[in-house]
């Protein structure tokens, strides 16, 4: 299944430059990390680090599941479903700056991982704590996320006071040689400027369009299932899978309060979204038993996904 997935980004790149559409600017502005050669890129330049960032964080779901297996099996449903919640956004050409720090998340997740399944190293934790903030530096809306890198090592099982130590030390570190950089360069006031900017620019989601409610009420009625589902597994699951569901569940929480009081938040943060999503749906389809029940929701995903009228 997996050497399916470039054909099916291939395919949405071929509809989006031969239906006359134009390369669509995502709402999210790039963060306060230098990254002018993005500026400089054709737009077929930027559909390709569309394809190619959305297609590594797919194939990263699967491996990272393969790794730490806190799935009910091995399956390459979590890669899958991503490229179908993300379809629409590739179909439409939209780039957007979240890309980059949803990859970054989806690689902090696997020191969270690390952290979970090996409690005597505090190097994961560290890792976990450094991604995250760099994540939040490319993309100053996803601040909350902060505070979900504390509130999530209650969940983990690693809230000693070492622990907090290295999340915050991994944390401040990126922080450290970005601030010594606008520093070096005479900038330092800037750095604040930009981040107050960044995180404050853009209008709250006021309406959404008929075929978007349709979309988005299927995907929350599937995540109600899979919930269902995955409490109902909750106790013959291991100790890890536990604690890494509930750390995926808690991320999607804080994804929907950065939705809610985060101005500026559009429909590409759908980028960054899919990710716990994905895990969540996979979960749902591996452990339900009603198979029927089972393809009637699959077909629904499909259907959503495939709504282009984002």
């Amino acid at each position: 299944m997996l050497f399916i997935l470039p054909l099916i980004v291939a395919i949405a790149g071929i509809y989006h430059f031969y239906s006359g559409n134009h390369l669509t600017e995502g709402t999210a502005l790039p963060g306060i990390i230098p990254s002018e050669i993005l500026a400089y890129l054709r737009p077929e330049g930027k559909m390709f680090f569309i394809y190619l960032f959305t297609l590594g964080i797919a194939y990263l779901l699967f491996f990272v599941n393969i790794r730490y297996k806190f799935l009910a099996q091995t399956t390459t449903l979590p890669a899958v479903i991503y490229i179908i919640l993300t379809i629409g956004l590739l179909v439409k050409g939209i780039f957007s700056w979240v890309l980059f720090p949803a990859f970054i998340i989806v690689w902090a997740f696997t020191g969270l991982l690390g952290a979970i399944n090996n409690t005597k190293s505090n190097r994961f934790i560290f890792n976990f704590g450094f991604w995250i903030a760099l994540a939040v530096l490319f993309y100053p809306k996803v601040v909350l996320l902060i505070l979900w890198a504390f509130c999530v090592l209650f969940f983990s099982g690693r809230s000693t006071l070492k622990d907090i130590m290295a999340l915050t030390i991994g944390i401040l570190t990126p922080v450290y040689f970005i601030l010594f950089y606008y520093y070096w360069t005479d900038q330092l006031n800037q750095f604040f400027i930009l981040f107050k900017e960044n995180l404050w620019a853009g209008e709250y989601l006021h309406q959404l369009t008929t075929l978007q409610i349709v979309r988005y009420s299927a995907l929350l009625l599937l995540l109600f299932v899979s919930l269902y589902y995955i409490t109902l597994y909750y106790p013959v699951s291991t100790v890890s899978q536990r604690r890494s569901m509930v750390s995926l569940l808690s991320m999607l929480v804080f994804c929907i309060l950065t939705f809610l009081f985060i101005p500026g938040i559009r429909f590409d943060f759908m980028y960054l979204v899919a990710f716990p999503l994905s895990y969540i749906y996979s979960q749902y389809f591996v452990i339900q038993r009603l198979p029927i029940f089972g393809n009637i929701l699959f077909l629904l995903l499909l259907g959503a996904g495939f709504v282009f009228e984002i």
